[in-house]
């Protein structure tokens, strides 16, 4: 569902932040955010979370044992790391990439940038 959201929120972002002063687009996002706000102040969680466990081990030495010893948990973990040196700085970055390649108007081509990889976010599993 978030790569869904991710594309449409992309598109009309960008459209948005293009038809009208990049200002506009700040303010949407803070009226957006209020919402999600009242939604936390006064929806109880569905039960209280169990208290953490006293522990007074390696834990750093156990999670290394355990990456040493679970592949998938490798799988994970090198997948973690190379989309967060590879993908997020790309992320960060579209607008001065296609500030560079000249594109116009600029935040409509950065929205479908981002639509494009929450796209990517939709078909990889």
């Amino acid at each position: 569902m978030s790569g869904l959201a991710a594309v449409a929120g992309a598109i009309i972002g960008g459209r948005i932040i293009s038809a009208t002063d990049p200002a506009a687009g700040v303010i949407a996002n803070g009226l957006l955010t209020i919402p999600l706000a009242v939604f936390v102040m006064r929806v109880a969680p569905l039960r209280e979370p169990h208290p953490p466990r006293e522990d007074r081990g390696q834990p750093m030495r156990r999670i290394l044992g355990s990456l040493r010893t679970n592949a998938r948990l490798r799988q994970v973990v090198i997948l973690a790391v190379a989309t967060t040196l590879l993908v997020v700085p790309m992320i960060s970055m579209i607008v001065p990439i296609l500030n560079s390649v000249d594109h116009a108007p600029l935040p409509s081509g950065a929205g479908l940038v981002l639509a494009g990889i929450g796209a990517g976010r939709v078909v990889t599993p």
